[in-house]
């Protein structure tokens, strides 16, 4: 676990930003074929509701791995992209992988379904003054969304990850780990672009089949070296 003593020691000296307001992000590693994971999943949508019923600044993503599709069922949401972001994070970290893995403002590992060490981290990074921040706004055109993107105290060595998810997915599972099991997840990462901190817009396809309500756009703005997560906002794309 790199769990952080104390967090302060986590980010770096930059002085706080006017714009930049404090955050969480809860990325999720995760897989409908792994009989470990709704736990988790269910947790992600309790930390999920949580934040909107309190107005809380806490984001939540669902990273579907493509690492146990062979165990007689795909996850039609997998991707082997989401695979290399956690290993991505293992290599940074000298860690492991596993499922499921919860990373919070990409500093913090631990297992996602534990709620007490969840909430702790959560409120020590709600102390924390962002040293960047990042306001996306969103339109769609046919079957893409363009994401203009204000960003503001991110350096250029940082980069942006824009990212769209899906919530309220309900999928009965006929086979694998989790046969005979009703699924039900929020902020699935659907699709997502990584681009410089200096970049305004990014452009992505929304998923076939899916209502505009079921969707929203997070941003953030991430260090590539040490992986820490400096700034986050999202926006829904539908009423």
């Amino acid at each position: 676990m790199w769990l952080s003593l104390l967090l302060a020691c986590s980010a770096d000296e930059r002085a706080p930003i006017p714009n930049a307001a404090s955050f969480a992000l809860l990325e999720l590693f995760t897989s409908q074929s792994c009989s470990s994971c709704p736990g988790a999943d269910q947790q992600l949508s309790v930390e999920r509701a949580m934040a909107r019923m309190e107005g809380a600044r806490v984001f939540t993503a669902a990273w579907h791995v493509d690492t146990w599709d062979g165990l007689g069922w795909v996850d039609p949401y997998s991707s082997p992209e989401a695979t290399a972001r956690q290993r991505r994070y293992a290599d940074v970290h000298d860690s492991r992988t596993y499922t499921p893995q919860l990373i919070v403002n990409g500093v913090d590992e631990m297992v996602g379904k534990n709620p007490p060490l969840i909430e702790l981290t959560v409120d020590g990074w709600l102390m924390e003054p962002a040293s960047a921040a990042v306001a996306p706004t969103a339109e769609v055109d046919g079957d893409e969304v363009r994401v203009a993107l204000s960003v503001e105290g991110a350096t250029s060595d940082e980069e942006l990850v824009v990212m769209l998810l899906q919530h309220g997915i309900v999928d009965d599972i006929p086979s694998g780990e989790n046969a005979g099991r009703t699924l039900e997840e929020d902020s699935a990462v659907r699709a997502f672009a990584t681009a410089p901190s200096d970049e305004d817009e990014v452009t992505l396809r929304l998923p076939a089949g899916v209502a505009l309500q079921e969707l929203e756009v997070l941003a953030i703005v991430q260090d590539p070296g040490s992986m820490e997560v400096r700034g986050a906002e999202s926006v829904l794309l539908g009423p």
